[in-house]
């Protein structure tokens, strides 16, 4: 669902493989900045506090990948009743992106 959004946006979206990968889809617009997005499927809403708690291993993991400038890493979530989140992995922490 992730990848389609982003290819309905726009996007050149590559998914990677494996469950563990880090991050699971790259994508990019020509002349616009790249894009490294992990999304995740709890099964209720959370708080943002709470998603950063919960997925406190993968948020680490994605603040280590070294980046290119005009490069963002993302973490989406998902769920039945909230829908999308979305939210900027920052080096102190992740700050949810209103509209995406």
């Amino acid at each position: 669902m992730a990848r389609d959004l982003l290819r309905s946006r726009g996007y050149h979206v590559i998914r990677t493989a494996g469950s563990d990968s880090l991050p699971d889809l790259v994508a990019w617009q020509p002349q616009e900045h790249l894009l490294l997005v992990r999304a995740k499927r709890p099964r209720t809403p959370l708080l943002t506090a709470e998603i950063a708690e919960r997925y406190e291993q993968d948020l680490a993991a994605l603040r280590r990948i070294p980046l290119p400038f005009r490069a963002s890493v993302q973490l989406w979530t998902w769920t039945e009743r909230g829908g999308w989140r979305f939210f900027d992995v920052l080096r102190g922490g992740i700050c949810e992106l209103k509209e995406r």
